[in-house]
């Protein structure tokens, strides 16, 4: 996908150019930054997914298959990186314990669909006020 630039010369001037943009289209394709995460009870989490897609994808995240909106719990964010590449962030703000599971970023054109899974769990370790060493 670009612009291209035809120029004709005969060796009598003007020159003559066109220009010519070329759009390639393609179905979504989504990439999550991580595909497990591990996290506390109370945290703010960030799960985000990478987009390729042209024209632009429409992107939706789910819960358990259930569809999220933006709340008190959630919000959504995007931004454009290159003309068909979006990053797509879904954030928890208080983590809570029905909030773990597993999460599905899809996006869609008129071309097809595509998806990534996210699986949130509960971390396993506890904080603690004890200082480890190790050696080497």
């Amino acid at each position: 996908m670009s612009e291209y630039v035809c120029v004709a010369s005969n060796g009598i001037p003007p020159d003559e150019s066109w220009t010519v943009k070329l759009h390639v289209t393609f179905e979504p394709i989504v990439i999550p930054q991580n595909s497990i995460l591990e996290h506390r009870r109370g945290s703010h989490v960030r799960l985000v997914c990478n987009v390729e897609a042209w024209p632009r994808a429409l992107v939706n995240w789910y819960h358990n298959d259930i569809e999220l909106f933006d709340s008190n719990k959630y919000s959504t964010e995007q931004a454009v990186i290159e003309k068909y590449k979006s990053v797509h962030i879904l954030e928890i703000k208080e983590l809570q314990q029905d909030q773990f599971g597993v999460y599905k970023c899809i996006a869609g054109n008129d071309y097809g669909s595509h998806f990534a899974e996210i699986r949130l769990i509960e971390t396993s370790w506890r904080e603690s006020n004890s200082v480890v060493l190790t050696e080497g």
